[in-house]
């Protein structure tokens, strides 16, 4: 078997693992260069480590990704079923607009119509109240002239007043 030289450099080599610093500043672009940069000086065994310990993070930050996604599916499913009982609400209200609208042009059509049957009940009682006058005015005109007539056709007799009784004062004759 050969033995390759540089494996040979690699295994005498630090073994420590070296992470590229969490630092909020550092690229995506900057980072993955400083990691294959650690890369090609790691030994195989330092490389095992750093892909065990990178991966376990990175699972880690993925179940927490995973968490944080089931809530926000949660917070979004309750924010779409409030919206759909908004937009319900805002229908009824909408149909209770629309009807309160047509109650109110019918109340005011039923006013307008009660205003109109008044006025003609009105006309019709000032039309009969004339009516009665006229009807008393001719009844009474009609008795005048039947006690003119009347009058006129009695015989001229002077009523004369005599005393009956001087306690009782007088009493009227022929009438």
């Amino acid at each position: 078997m050969r033995s390759n030289p540089r494996k040979k450099a690699e295994n005498s080599k630090s073994q420590s693992v070296f992470s590229p610093p969490n630092d909020c500043n550092t690229s995506p672009a900057r980072a993955q260069n400083l990691a294959e940069a650690e890369m090609d000086e790691m030994t195989e065994v330092g490389f095992r480590r750093w892909v065990i310990t990178n991966f376990t993070e990175l699972k880690e930050h993925v179940l927490t990704q995973c968490k944080e996604a089931k809530n926000y599916e949660k917070t979004l499913q309750e924010l779409i079923t409030r919206r759909a009982i908004l937009e319900r609400n805002i229908n009824d209200l909408t149909e209770l607009k629309n009807t309160t609208q047509k109650l109110h042009n019918a109340i005011t059509s039923s006013n307008s119509w009660i205003d109109q049957v008044e006025e003609r009940i009105s006309e019709r009682e000032d039309y009969l109240s004339e009516i009665r006058q006229r009807g008393i005015e001719k009844k009474r005109m009609k008795r005048n002239e039947q006690n003119t007539v009347a009058i006129s056709q009695r015989p001229k007799n002077r009523t004369t007043i005599q005393p009956s009784n001087p306690i009782t004062e007088y009493i009227l004759k022929g009438i």
